[in-house]
């Protein structure tokens, strides 16, 4: 068949129409045949209008297949196939075309031809001809508009699809398929025109009889286009206002929420929206003010009056000067209430009357925001209220209107503080010192509720012990006052010195306020004893004098001038004013005179702090009055005028000269005096008197000692110092010899001059040969040239090169033996030094031979004893009992030690017993064939080292260790083992033995308890009569020397065989001792 009919081009949605369908297949040749099908339906026609569209799947008006062509086996043509059926309309008008999906009118695909005839190809042989019917051909595409204003369509294979349909399958030899169907119109357009969006804002509050304004301009339009705008209050299809922000008027009494429309408009299309306006009543206007006179003071009264009005007439006239002027809002000016700035206060309400009424007025004295209005006042227009204290005080009125909306209006009133006022000055204008000066101030205030503190202006009374802490006190009865304070105030000696003083007197309220009264007084000073002089200044002195006692004639420093003068004249009473100290002008101090009697004392004169003139005393001591206060002068001359700036004194100025002893020293001093007292001495000289010559005394010889050592070639040889009567210098010689009776002299010093102190030292240039015996000796002489005998020769021995001492012997505790004390003595013989130095000892004494154990004792260095005694020192903690000890002693000298002195003891000083012996035989639950078993144990040990004996018992019950069977004891201590052999005989059957050490203090413990069991009984015919034989000892030794019994069937007696047993055993002792 043909290929469908296509759309025309065109943009007119009116013209779009169904596709149309598919043809049906044609029919099949001859008579064998199959009718062909019917064509598919064509595309349908879909409309869309919205603001937004969102395409995510697919939009499709597709035409239908074309019909399959009826079939001819038999030698004919089979049917053609149908058309396709032609795309449909797809028309979209958006503002917002959005989404990834398929927006297509495809035309369909026509039909395949039906089955026909195959026949050999006459033309060429072996080839087949086909009479297949012809596919149809294909549909036409259809139509896609789509016209947006925003275009944000993306889909995946492109944005519309209108394309034609493909042919149908099947050919022939006359004819081929049909034509594919024409392509059709898919167009998106996004030039067209969008829809605006409407905004109507709010929501919005509207007060009754006010305009507002509404606000339309978030409205949008996504061309941009030019808009207008329809307002509908009420919303009920009217035009109340138009434009983007009109002014809208909201009528009296018309309250609650009203809905407000919006139309917005392009040239093509129309949005609404809508909102609320929240309509509230119109309140009334008020404010307060006091009305009364200003200011308003504590304990006073004030009137407040509240104007309001409920409509939008004047709020008031300003024709009261205490009456502020109102703004355009109704709301009043300045809160300090200045006079008028207009005549009134009409501000421009409302563009209508409003006809609300005034109903009620509550007032609320106190007002606090934080809490809210609490009415508690009248409910008049004004209030009057009465002041207590000084605040501010808020007064808030709340006038409500017929429709039930109130207002609060507010004012602040201030209430003034009223100072307290002192009205007494009845003041005491004297008081005395140390007394209490008391004032009551009367104060009144007019503040009943404040409370008062009464001060001393710039005085701390906390830290000012003349003051009391002034405290408010109860009025007296002639004081008419609200409140009393009282003043307490005790005068002192510099108030007295200061009078008359002033002091201002203070009161203050709570508020701050406060009144001062200034208060002069005339202090007098206190003299409680009479004595003419103030107490006062008798407390101010260092030390104090004493008040209650007259004293004015007294003189503590010592002067001449009273306390009374002392006061009276302002000076200290205790300082002394006499005259001070005179200074030694000659002899210098340390001077020796030959002359005494012609010499002259001399005193640079004193001054005195009242300038009075002065005369000199001067003493002459034998000793030393700076040492010896209660020194008596031998020389005491006094009223010695000065001359010039000296006192001088000869001692031969009067008609008997002042005769000095010979070689003796004096000392001196002297005083000035002013014609009432001396002033303090002058210090002390010293001089020398020396009459004749004397020679100095014979120096002692110190060092080196008389038959000493000396280490070095060039000693230092010392003398104590000898004394000259005359005080002179002294100078020594000293003289070595090489004979003890000063013949052939070695060495000479010269004269050396004494040292200084007790004695003087010299040091010979030349060195003297080491080991050898020297003597020296020396004499002194003076700086006159007189000499003193020489002193007694002394010997000295060199000794350079130092050699140790040898080791000194241990004597006691003799070597090897033992001590019975913890607290031993060690003594040595003493050690001999070849160069005769002195000699100390060190002892040491341990448990181990290495001197390394935890019981080293080692003694401090001891000086050596005398050599009949020899050295000992006494060991000074408890030596280890039963132990052996090693000592060694070392002797010292001042440079190297000697060798050793070694020996060893033992301690043993208290007694230890023996240990348990051990039990050998019969073995514990052995078994043996003897009824006399021979008992043996290792020997036990005795720390002490004593000879030891033992006791051994049998039993034949071990739960009865009372009752033995039999026993012995004293058995002597064999070497290493020791035995008994049982002397009765025992039964067959189970025994138990034990055995224990005795010393000569008592014995040891038990050895263990040992079973053992008797089972063959052997007895010779000699044995059936006795069962009670001796014990037989060899002495000694582990093996014994045979039973004790007969052993033998021919024997006669079990006598022979003890007694070879005692020789065998013997024996066996003697071997072992060799």
């Amino acid at each position: 068949g043909a290929a469908g009919a296509a759309w025309g081009a065109g943009n007119n949605p009116g013209s779009f129409g169904m596709g149309i369908g598919g043809g049906g297949g044609g029919a099949g040749g001859n008579t064998h045949f199959t009718p062909g099908t019917a064509g598919q339906r064509g595309g349908g026609f879909i409309t869309i209008t919205a603001r937004n569209v969102r395409v995510n799947g697919t939009i499709s008006a597709n035409g239908g297949t074309g019909g399959t062509g009826g079939t001819s086996p038999d030698l004919f043509h089979g049917g053609g196939g149908g058309g396709g059926a032609s795309g449909g309309a797809i028309y979209i008008r958006t503002t917002y075309l959005r989404g990834n999906g398929l927006i297509e009118a495809r035309g369909g695909n026509g039909g395949p031809g039906g089955d026909g005839d195959v026949r050999p190809d006459p033309n060429n042989p072996g080839q087949f001809l086909s009479y297949r019917g012809a596919g149809g051909g294909g549909g036409g595409g259809g139509r896609v508009l789509v016209l947006t204003s925003v275009d944000e369509f993306r889909p995946a294979g492109g944005q519309a699809n209108a394309a034609g349909g493909a042919p149908g399958t099947g050919s022939n030899v006359d004819y081929g398929p049909g034509a594919a169907g024409t392509v059709g119109s898919a167009i998106i357009d996004d030039t067209a025109n969008g829809a605006p969006t409407a905004h109507a804002g709010g929501p919005y509050v509207a007060v009754e009889g006010s305009s507002f304004s509404l606000n339309g301009s978030s409205s949008s339009d996504p061309d941009s286009d030019s808009l207008t705008y329809e307002w509908d209050i009420g919303c009920n299809d009217s035009v109340d206002a138009t434009g983007v922000n009109p002014s809208v008027f909201i009528a009296d009494n018309t309250v609650g929420t009203i809905e407000v429309c919006l139309t917005v408009r392009d040239a093509e299309f129309a949005d609404e929206d809508s909102a609320f306006v929240t309509v509230s009543d119109q309140p009334p206007r008020a404010c307060v003010r006091v009305t009364s006179a200003l200011p308003v003071v504590e304990s006073g009264s004030f009137t407040a009056q509240v104007f309001a009005r409920a409509d939008n007439g004047a709020l008031l006239q300003c024709t009261d000067p205490n009456i502020a002027s109102c703004n355009d809002s109704g709301d009043c000016l300045n809160p300090t209430y200045p006079a008028c700035q207009s005549n009134t206060c009409i501000p421009p309400f409302s563009e209508q009357a409003i006809t609300d009424s005034i109903a009620s007025y509550e007032w609320d004295i106190n007002y606090n925001a934080s809490v809210g209005f609490q009415p508690d006042g009248p409910t008049g227009t004004q209030v009057s209220l009465d002041t207590t204290n000084n605040e501010v005080v808020l007064i808030a009125v709340r006038v409500t209107d017929d429709d039930g909306s109130s207002t609060i209006a507010v004012t602040s009133v201030e209430v003034i503080n009223s100072a307290p006022e002192i009205i007494t000055d009845n003041f005491p204008t004297s008081a005395v010192e140390g007394e209490t000066w008391s004032y009551i101030m009367g104060v009144n205030d007019l503040g009943l509720e404040d409370e008062w503190q009464f001060e001393i202006v710039g005085v701390n009374p906390l830290g000012d012990a003349r003051w009391e802490v002034p405290e408010e006190i109860e009025c007296p009865e002639e004081i008419d006052a609200v409140v009393c304070g009282l003043f307490e105030y005790v005068p002192t000696y510099q108030d007295s010195l200061a009078s008359p003083v002033t002091f201002r007197l203070s009161v203050r309220d709570t508020d701050l306020g406060r009144d001062t009264q200034t208060v002069t007084i005339d202090v007098e000073a206190a003299d409680t004893d009479n004595d003419g002089i103030d107490d006062g200044w008798e407390l101010a002195q260092d030390p104090p004098l004493i008040v209650g006692v007259d004293d004015s004639g007294e003189d503590p420093d010592g002067d001449g001038y009273t306390n009374l003068e002392e006061f009276l004249e302002g000076t200290d009473p205790n300082f002394f004013e006499g005259p001070n100290a005179p200074r030694i002008d000659a002899p210098p101090r340390g001077w020796e005179t030959l002359h005494p009697v012609n010499m002259t004392l001399s005193l640079f004169t004193a001054t005195h702090p009242r300038g009075l003139p002065m005369t000199y005393r001067f003493a002459v001591y034998e000793e030393n009055p700076e040492l010896n206060p209660s020194a008596v002068p031998v020389i005491d001359i006094s009223e010695i005028e000065p001359d010039g700036n000296r006192a001088r004194f000869d001692l031969d100025d009067r008609a008997e000269p002042h005769v000095l002893d010979d070689n003796t020293r004096y000392w001196w001093r002297g005083w000035a005096y002013d014609g009432l007292v001396y002033g303090p001495p002058s210090g002390v000289a010293d001089f020398f008197a020396n009459n004749s010559q004397d020679c100095p005394t014979v120096p002692t010889l110190d060092t080196p000692i008389a038959g000493g050592a000396v280490a070095d070639r060039q000693p230092f040889f010392t003398v104590l110092n000898s004394t000259d009567a005359d005080n002179d210098r002294i100078f020594y010689t000293f003289v070595i010899y090489s004979d003890r009776f000063g013949q052939n002299a070695v060495l000479n010093s010269g004269l050396i001059e004494s040292s200084e102190g007790n004695m003087t030292t010299w040091q010979p240039t030349t060195e003297l040969v080491d080991h050898q015996t020297y003597y020296w000796t020396a004499r002194a002489v003076d700086g006159e040239g007189c000499q003193s005998s020489f002193a007694p020769i002394q010997d000295f021995f060199t000794s350079i090169g130092n050699l140790s001492p040898d080791a000194p012997v241990i004597i006691e505790p003799f070597p090897g033996s033992t001590v019975d004390t913890p607290t031993p003595t060690i003594r040595v013989q003493n050690a001999i030094d070849p160069d005769r130095d002195e000699i100390t000892y060190r002892f040491e004494l341990d448990t181990s031979s290495r001197f390394d154990s935890e019981n080293l004792q080692v003694s401090n260095q001891v000086l050596e004893g005398l050599p009949t005694e020899g050295t000992a020192w006494e060991v000074p903690q408890d030596l280890v009992d039963n132990a052996l000890y090693y000592v060694r002693v070392q002797a010292s000298d001042a440079e190297t030690s000697g060798p050793y002195g070694e020996s060893t003891f033992r301690v043993n000083y208290r007694n230890d017993p023996p240990s348990a012996p051990i039990p050998r035989s019969p073995a514990n639950g052995g078994t043996i064939e003897t009824n006399y078993p021979r008992l043996t144990v290792e020997n036990a040990i005795d720390v002490d080292g004593e000879t030891l004996s033992y006791e051994f018992q049998v039993f034949d019950d071990d739960r009865d260790l009372e009752e033995p069977v039999v026993e012995r004891s004293n058995i002597a201590e064999n070497i290493e083992i020791s035995f008994w052999r049982v002397n009765r005989a025992l039964l067959t059957g189970e025994y138990y033995w034990r055995a224990r050490a005795y010393d000569a203090a008592g014995p040891g413990p038990w050895s263990e308890l040992v079973r053992f069991n008797i089972t063959f009984l052997r007895q010779s015919n000699a044995d059936m009569g006795g069962d009670v034989i001796d014990d037989v000892s060899g002495g000694g030794g582990s093996a014994g020397g045979g039973d004790g019994c007969g052993c033998s069937a021919t024997a006669s007696s079990a006598v022979p065989n003890l007694a070879i047993f005692g020789l065998l055993l013997g024996w066996v002792v003697f071997r072992r001792r060799r």
